[in-house]
C-alpha cells in the first residue's frame, strides 16, 4: 500500500526556518533608535584634547556586532593628524557589552566626536 505524501514536514520546515528568521535581526541601530541600550565599554574612547586651542572635531562611526566585537571602523572626518589614523587602528581591537533591543544583543552604529588641536 502506498504511503500519501503529508505536507506536516514542508510546513513544519516552513515555520522553523520563518522562527529562525524572526530571531536573526541583522539591522544597524543607532542613538536615534530609543529602544535600544547602547553598547558599553571599559576602553578608553578618545576624548577632548586638553588645551585652550581645541579648533577641530574628528568623527569615528564604530559599527559593534551582536558579539560586541568591532566589525567596522571608519573615520568621518579626514585624517590631519597621525593620532587620527592610531585611534582608528586601536578602535579596530576594541571589545564591548553588546547593544541590547528587546533582550537580544543587537548590531549598533556608534558615532564618536572628540576635539583635538591640528
Amino acid at each position: 500500500m502506498p504511503i500519501a505524501p503529508t505536507t506536516e514536514a514542508p510546513a513544519a520546515a516552513a515555520s522553523a526556518s520563518q522562527a529562525t528568521a524572526a530571531v536573526v535581526d541583522d539591522t544597524i541601530y543607532s542613538a536615534a533608535d530609543r529602544d535600544v541600550i547602547p553598547p558599553q565599554t571599559e576602553e578608553k574612547l578618545p576624548g577632548p584634547t586638553i588645551s585652550s586651542w581645541n579648533t577641530r572635531t574628528n568623527a569615528m562611526e564604530v559599527i559593534v556586532s551582536q558579539t560586541g566585537a568591532v566589525e567596522r571602523v571608519r573615520l568621518v572626518t579626514p585624517p590631519q593628524r597621525m593620532p587620527d589614523m592610531f585611534a582608528l587602528s586601536r578602535a579596530k581591537v576594541w571589545m564591548f557589552k553588546p547593544a541590547m533591543k528587546d533582550g537580544r544583543p543587537v548590531r549598533y552604529r556608534l558615532l564618536l566626536t572628540w576635539e583635538v588641536n591640528p
